[in-house]
């Protein structure tokens, strides 16, 4: 898998599909490390691999590789140390804000405190090197100066390291928002993000994951409402566009952080992939939130009549498996999860089908 992972190093939407193929091989993928880390990913032991430089955004082979030159001397100390010892021109002052956001120096401070340090430090790094080369006397600043203290500033929490990883690496490496979604939304799609830019034009997709952002929009022609939001799962995010006629059955379930199975069609032009909306299936709120193994059973109801003959059905018949009922009215459809669990037989979704008709009843 290094040889793999090495390959697509400048291919973020590539790796992190071939970091969610090794945990799901048992392999764990370790953070980048500015001592531990070499220019491409490496194998550590038969079960896990380092993460290489070369990989983060904005820092590149050449600097890389010259980082990797250096440390032969000696490993990094320090910030401080770091940016005496490489050369400004090659490791850029963008790198290095890259290589701290991506977690490569947390071995020596916090991150927080390393990224208010970054301008002193690259100060200190800069006169250090020009007096080496004797271009500032030598006097000026002598090799046994002593290098400032970290600022003392507030930690990020968890959220904003996650963000900051993403950023640079391209994905949630040491932890994930979905991560505990997984087992439960592997039982409902069929394709990763990742993949959908090897499809046909067209081609008909199951996709689950977390919305990132939603967008309501106004047709200019029609007046009519649709969304464009992001879909994102463990390996990447996708552009996806809830045209009108959907928009209105599904509009309630489109909001930011809900995990969502979406089934439609790809549009693959020019490169560029959207995911065309269809249907947008809700997923529980809680990830465990699913009894003796049982999936959801979902209801669509249409009108009050309906509404009223499902309720008399579950007046009395109760069981584990949970419910969601999905009201479609004027403004849209609602979704609620039911108080009662219902039964998980076949029979009950036959009785509920009766009522409200074919396709009305799903499992998810």
């Amino acid at each position: 898998m290094t040889a793999v992972l090495s390959a697509d190093s400048g291919n973020l939407d590539r790796i992190a599909l071939d970091v969610e193929e090794c945990r799901r091989m048992g392999i764990e993928v370790l953070p980048p490390d500015i001592n531990e880390s070499e220019v491409d990913f490496t194998v550590v032991d038969d079960r896990t691999v380092r993460f290489g430089l070369s990989s983060i955004k904005n820092v590149g082979t050449a600097a890389t590789e010259h980082i990797v030159r250096v440390r032969a001397s000696g490993p990094f100390r320090s910030l401080f140390d770091f940016c005496a010892r490489v050369d400004g021109r090659v490791v850029t002052r963008r790198a290095v804000e890259s290589l701290i956001k991506a977690g490569a120096f947390d071995s020596l401070g916090d991150r927080a405190r390393l990224l208010a340090a970054l301008d002193s430090a690259l100060e200190y790094g800069s006169r250090r090197q020009r007096v080496k080369t004797n271009q500032t006397g030598l006097f000026a600043f002598g090799d046994a100066a002593e290098e400032p203290p970290l600022p003392e500033v507030a930690p990020f929490d968890r959220q904003q390291l996650l963000t900051m990883e993403r950023e640079t690496l391209g994905l949630y490496l040491t932890d994930h928002p979905l991560r505990s979604w997984q087992p439960l939304l592997d039982g409902h799609v069929r394709h990763r993000i990742a993949e959908l830019g090897t499809l046909s034009d067209g081609e008909a997709v199951v996709c689950g994951g977390m919305l990132v952002a939603v967008r309501e929009k106004v047709s200019r022609a029609s007046g009519s409402r649709w969304a464009q939001a992001v879909l994102e799962d463990l390996t990447g995010t996708v552009e996806a566009v809830v045209w009108p006629k959907t928009y209105e059955r599904v509009r309630a379930l489109l909001r930011p952080e809900a995990v969502v199975v979406v089934r439609g069609r790809v549009e693959v032009q020019e490169g560029r992939v959207r995911l065309l909306a269809e249907e947008v299936l809700p997923l529980p709120q809680d990830p465990q939130d699913r009894p003796n193994g049982l999936r959801a059973l979902h209801i669509r109801i249409t009108s009050a009549e309906e509404l009223a003959q499902v309720a008399d059905l579950l007046l009395s018949r109760k069981g584990p498996r949970p419910a969601y009922a999905h009201v479609l009215t004027a403004r849209g459809e609602s979704v609620h999860r039911l108080r009662q669990g219902v039964p998980g037989d076949a029979a009950f979704r036959e009785e509920l089908e009766r009522i409200l008709g074919p396709g009305s009843v799903w499992e998810a």
